[in-house]
Parts: C-alpha cells; sequence; structure tokens
C-alpha cells in the first residue's frame, strides 16, 4: 500500500523550531556565475527559486521527527529505506537518528546531497521514529546552514522525503 502526503509538515509528529524558507533572490547569484562562464542551462533551475526547510532564525537548533506504528497488526518491520535530500553550509549539520521499540536508536549517517539508504536496524520492531535535527552555523545566517529537502520551489514531480517500510508477519 502506497500513502502519499502532501506538504512538508505532513504526517510530522513533532516540528521544533524549523520553517519552510522560500528563496526568489537568485538573480543576483545566477548573474555572478553568469559571468564566471556557467551555462544558461545549468542555470536555470536555480532562477525559478529554491525553497527548504531551515531552523528559525536565532534558534540553535530545530527538529523535525515522523513517526509509524504497526503495534495494531500483526506486522512487524522488516526493512526501512529513507531517500532524503541535505544541504549543509559552513558549519551546520542535519544529524537523523532512527528510533525503534525499547528505544532503540541509531544514528543515519546521510552524506550532503540526494541520498538514500535502506537499514534492517528495526527488524522485527512495531513502530519507528524518525528525526532529523538541524544545528550548527556561523553569524547572522547560521539557520540557512542546514537544510532539510532543498529543491526549486516549483519541483513537483520529485519527494523531498522518501520512506518505504517493508513489513514482514509477526510470526516469522
Amino acid at each position: 500500500m502506497d500513502a502519499v502526503l502532501e506538504g512538508w509538515k505532513s504526517g510530522a509528529a513533532a516540528v521544533q523550531s524549523v520553517f519552510r524558507k522560500c528563496d526568489y533572490d537568485w538573480r543576483i547569484m545566477c548573474d555572478y556565475l553568469r559571468h564566471c562562464g556557467v551555462e544558461e542551462a545549468d542555470l536555470l533551475m536555480l532562477q525559478k527559486g529554491n525553497a527548504y526547510i531551515a531552523r528559525l532564525p536565532g534558534s540553535p537548533s530545530g527538529l523535525v521527527a515522523w513517526q509509524m506504528d504497526f503495534t495494531d497488526c500483526d506486522l512487524v518491520i522488516d526493512t526501512i529505506t529513507i531517500a532524503t535530500h541535505i544541504v549543509t553550509t559552513e558549519s551546520g549539520r542535519v544529524e537523523w537518528t532512527l528510533e525503534g521499540d525499547d528505544e532503540i536508536v541509531k544514528n543515519l549517517a546521510f552524506r550532503e546531497g540526494k541520498e538514500s539508504l535502506t537499514t534492517s536496524f528495526l527488524t522485527g520492531s512495531k513502530s519507528f521514529k524518525l528525526t532529523a535535527s538541524l544545528t550548527g552555523g556561523n553569524g547572522d545566517t547560521a539557520w540557512q546552514h542546514a537544510q532539510l529537502f532543498s529543491q526549486p520551489i516549483d519541483n513537483k514531480d520529485e519527494m523531498s522525503l522518501d520512506i518505504t517500510v517493508t513489513l514482514r508477519d509477526a510470526m516469522l
């Protein structure tokens, strides 16, 4: 069964000190990159603007968490696949944790950009919680130095967070 939730807050179990930022001011950057020899075709996506999740200005940290619970059925988690997109600059950090039954916690190591990982760490669990914590950065714009789901504003075809849970019979 596939379920697609619309909007970045859909399905979130917790949202603390974060918001969706839309940057439309890429014209100056595009002019500079054009001057540096970057091809026009490579600048098209930037010209439309960019959107991402960042922590609130002035907040030392921000957090978004999603969770699923399968305790009402005879199924348990077999594998979880997470595909996402993160951007960090300066000393900004996005730290991901995956928590299952009995407070089992694992830190997930996503690299910069778009990445997908599959884990069987929570095999046999009846629930999970995925948390992204945004911290770090320098100066007045430190809040922008850790971003979730950065993509062109008009991007409707690509999911910025895709969580696929494979379940199996609890009796196996």
